[in-house]
């Protein structure tokens, strides 16, 4: 039986053509364009955001870390009260963090506002020291030229800027800059040589963040190897971030209990609130049109199976009086339903991983970084979104398919054989 229901579908999707090969009905090849339009839209609206995601976590955190532990009495962009950073609480840090994230890592900064000065200009920076436990490898992605500094070495007191510092000050790499500090009693005036420009795209940070080495920060402030302005928790995998920070928030908490220093601890998205909060809000946006797109999709093919139905009525009339139940023919339409799905998936599929491909690749879309973070639009594709957008487009059409095909037991042999 199930040959003879694909034997009929194949009848019911095709018809003869002039060249006498067989072609698809419009109706098919509108109804399966339709679907594979809304799994584009699907699978694209699905990488983008994720995209987006991924990309805004990566630069927030390769800036400020997942966890960022700091004095009480700092506000979380000012570091100017000292921390006590003993080696041996770096340590249980460490033993904390390391099995529960084996490419975690923790490590020292001190921050200090400063004014790079040329001849012809200036412009306000944070320099952003770090010690020689810092994963440089985020600013090694974004690197435009040049190489990222020795962090925390005695000998190294060179400094990352970014591209638009450099174009603003009109200064390149292996050039010698004067910066100015200002501790509150006196000016203080350190030269830099810069080793390499960054662009990662996120306008409030490249506008304002140069790093460099903490040792050359702690000479500034006058604070001793041992006095930070706190510490980082770098981590692998964002997902990771609560389970380390109630671990090291238990360390702390004991620390503090047993006459420690006071600790304040933040993770990366109490730091950047509006920012997360715009990431989470494309979810809702991408839930929106997960509903909409497999509406239209449904719609779509409701109405090829029904107009499908109606210009196949003489035949189905005909197979009614031979003795074909009702049942029988709406597992044929049940074919040709699915046979409409599949090929709109397969086209949707394909259009989808080609576009992401592109964009992934070669950037085409640009964007306002000004106004999304990101100059480009940023393409995560996923294996598993891809497997779960279709298991759900597959099964949700599927239960729409006993819908249209209702029509069939409406239809009696004697008034369909005179259907025009």
């Amino acid at each position: 039986m199930g040959f003879l229901h694909r034997f009929i579908a194949n009848r019911f999707l095709y018809r003869e053509g002039s060249d006498g090969g067989r072609k698809s009905l419009p109706v098919v090849r509108i109804s399966a364009i339709g679907i594979a339009l809304g799994v584009v839209l699907i699978l694209l609206s699905i990488f983008i955001v994720r995209g987006f995601k991924l990309e805004i976590r990566d630069r927030i955190n390769g800036f400020v870390g997942h966890l960022k532990i700091f004095h009480p009495d700092n506000a979380h962009n000012q570091y100017t009260q000292p921390l006590l950073t003993p080696s041996a609480l770096l340590g249980e840090m460490r033993a904390i963090v390391t099995p529960i994230d084996p490419k975690g890592g923790v490590y020292t900064f001190a921050d200090q506002m400063g004014v790079i000065k040329t001849d012809s200009t200036y412009s306000g920076v944070i320099i952003h020291g770090v010690d020689s436990l810092y994963d440089a490898e985020f600013f090694k992605k974004y690197l435009l030229r040049g190489e990222c500094p020795t962090f925390g070495s005695d000998e190294d007191s060179r400094i990352l800027i970014s591209s638009h510092v450099a174009n603003y000050l009109d200064v390149d790499v292996g050039q010698t800059v004067m910066t100015y500090f200002f501790d509150g009693e006196r000016l203080k005036v350190r030269k830099f040589d810069i080793a390499g420009v960054y662009r990662t795209g996120f306008k409030d940070y490249d506008e304002n963040i140069a790093i460099g080495n903490i040792r050359d920060v702690r000479s500034v402030l006058d604070w001793s190897e041992e006095q930070s302005g706190g510490m980082e928790v770098k981590l692998s995998d964002d997902r990771l971030s609560d389970r380390v920070y109630d671990n090291l928030y238990d360390l702390l908490l004991q620390r503090v209990n047993t006459g420690g220093e006071r600790y304040t601890m933040l993770t990366a998205r109490d730091m950047n609130p509006a920012m997360y909060g715009w990431v989470d809000l494309l979810d809702t946006n991408v839930r929106l049109i997960l509903i909409l797109m497999i509406t239209v999709a449904a719609m779509t093919m409701i109405t090829g199976v029904i107009v499908i139905i109606l210009e196949r009525v003489r035949a189905i009339a005909t197979l009614k009086a031979l003795g074909q139940r009702n049942h029988s023919l709406r597992q044929v339409f049940h074919h040709v339903a699915v046979r409409i799905l599949l090929k709109g998936l397969l086209w949707g599929n394909a259009v989808a991983l080609l576009i992401g491909a592109l964009q992934s690749h070669f950037k085409l879309v640009k964007l306002d970084a000004a106004q999304y973070y990101i100059d480009y639009v940023p393409i995560h594709i996923s294996i598993w979104a891809i497997l779960l957008t279709n298991l759900i487009t597959i099964v949700a059409l599927y239960l729409i398919i006993f819908v249209p095909t209702m029509i069939i037991a409406n239809i009696r042999p004697a008034e369909g054989v005179r259907f025009d």
